[in-house]
């Protein structure tokens, strides 16, 4: 089993009157590229900059490479972060840039040199050390910033939004750099973003943060397919939420009773409630596939229909006024002739409704 890098023990911080982070515990094996997610507010970069040391918990305890953060002033962290506003000086030279970190650990202008020069052909600006920053794309900056970090060697790296300044071909460009330096480096990446496609290419696990509270931590396809919560639900996997009665329990959940019919659901990562229960089951729009004619499925009114590059969503409500997310591409709408306003019937893989918490 790996050991963990990084531990959050019922951490709580609170600015003034706003507790932006509440009683907030997990921990991160060495290695692994974990995002955390969440709107405006949600407590993500609190998170992030405590695990940085550039703030300590009010309570609790936050642990990163076995030592205690309460203890580390955040001149002594050894965990760099990269920023969305690159802050590179713009007097210094590429190089200097990178290197200026080595400069304040008093290392010889030689090695850092020759250090400053390696983390640049890692993030592929090999012979740009010389450039000023002032001639670089965005992009190239964002990229100086990754070196300067890496130049440190941390055993965690942290990174703050560090594509949302930048346009999206070199964001997508730069996700491949930030994957491509993650499996070859092997040391651990903590993500701060408010781009869920982005977390879910890049992540091994995300971590979902709403008003300071982590709702759930899970891999990209567990938080789209088994949400634990309405929150995770909405948030992330575009779930259709669908009440219902538990009407008997089942090998790997319930039969619930919904104005949309009678729904076999698998257990999430709730517990099951009590026949003749109350409970709530969510399908996400990724497993909703148009049926042809004749095919076992729900029916329902089209009432949007949005595409882009040829992958598209549809929204259908049904009968009962239950809205459906679907994601379609144009064969799809061709082939069931599809538009706004037209009934059309869909239907689900037999795992895809999972009961979720109420909370």
């Amino acid at each position: 089993m790996v050991e963990p890098i990084i531990e959050l023990r019922d951490v709580v911080k609170r600015h003034g009157a706003i507790t932006a982070v509440c009683r907030v515990s997990f921990s991160i094996e060495a290695g692994a590229f974990v995002s955390i997610i969440g709107s405006s507010g949600s407590g993500k970069t609190t998170t992030l900059r405590l695990i940085a040391g550039l703030e300590h918990a009010d309570e609790g305890q936050v642990v990163v490479a076995g030592r205690d953060m309460r203890n580390v002033a955040p001149w002594e962290s050894e965990t760099p972060l990269v920023w969305q506003n690159f802050v590179l000086f713009p007097h210094l030279s590429v190089a200097d840039n990178v290197a200026f970190g080595l400069r304040m650990r008093r290392m010889d202008a030689k090695s850092r040199r020759r250090k400053a020069e390696r983390a640049l052909d890692a993030v592929g600006l090999g012979g740009f050390q010389n450039r000023s920053v002032g001639t670089l794309s965005g992009g190239q900056m964002q990229r100086v910033g990754l070196a300067r970090a890496l130049v440190l060697e941390p055993r965690v790296l942290l990174l703050d939004e560090p594509l949302g300044a930048l346009d999206p071909p070199t964001a997508r460009q730069m996700q491949t750099e930030l994957k491509r330096l993650h499996a070859e480096l092997g040391i651990t990446f903590v993500y701060v973003t408010h781009n869920q496609p982005e977390a879910s290419a890049l992540s091994d696990q995300i971590i979902v943060m709403d008003q300071g509270v982590v709702h759930q931590i899970a891999t990209p396809y567990e938080l789209e397919h088994r949400p634990r919560d309405r929150f995770v639900a909405r948030f992330v996997g575009d779930n259709a939420i669908i009440e219902g009665t538990v009407l008997s329990l089942t090998a790997k959940g319930a039969l619930v009773r919904t104005p949309d019919g009678d729904i076999a659901a698998v257990r999430g990562d709730c517990r099951i409630p009590d026949v003749d229960a109350k409970v709530a089951v969510a399908i996400a729009a990724s497993a909703i596939r148009l049926s042809e004619a004749g095919a076992p499925a729900l029916s329902g009114s089209i009432e949007t229909i949005e595409m882009t590059s040829g992958i598209g969503r549809m929204t259908i409500k049904t009968r009962a006024g239950t809205l459906f997310g679907a994601v379609v591409t144009r064969r799809d709408i061709e082939q069931c002739n599809a538009c706004v306003g037209h009934t059309i019937q869909f239907r689900w893989a037999d795992d895809a409704p999972t009961i979720i918490s109420n909370n």
